[in-house]
């Protein structure tokens, strides 16, 4: 049976090097105004039945309504083994809200994580790292 352990959304992710670095984690995307265009990367760890699985990224709105996706083909070894699943999607954001992150494998949603998308202070400013300053 597949599981899914955490999903993580961030604004980029590296894989090289044996270990994922996550770049500029987050749970609330900020904009000037909306309707706005957003790079985002999602990461999850699963634990998945070996055999060749097929991996997909919705984002969806709070009525369910997909706004973005993208998918892959991943080969699980014989054995029940954790991997990383990860996908850097663009996507219009129609309005500021409530927006969530699901992954799917084979058709079945086994993760799921919200996030909110706020229109960002006039005030502030967010240096590369994410940070206000």
């Amino acid at each position: 049976m597949d599981k899914c352990s955490s999903i993580i959304l961030c604004k980029s992710v590296d894989l090289t090097g044996g270990l994922p670095t996550l770049v500029g984690v987050t749970r609330k995307v900020l904009a000037e105004s909306y309707p706005a265009m957003y790079g985002l990367a999602v990461f999850a760890e699963a634990a998945l039945s070996p055999g060749e699985r097929r991996i997909t990224w919705l984002i969806r709105e709070s009525s369910g309504e997909v706004l973005a996706g993208g998918s892959g083909i991943v080969d699980v070894p014989e054995v029940l083994e954790t991997v990383a699943v990860t996908q850097r999607l663009e996507v219009l954001l129609p309005r500021e809200g409530f927006y969530s992150a699901d992954l799917v494998i084979d058709g079945a949603t086994i993760g799921s994580r919200d996030f909110v998308a706020a229109t960002r202070p006039r005030d502030t400013k967010v240096n590369r790292a994410g940070t206000k300053t």
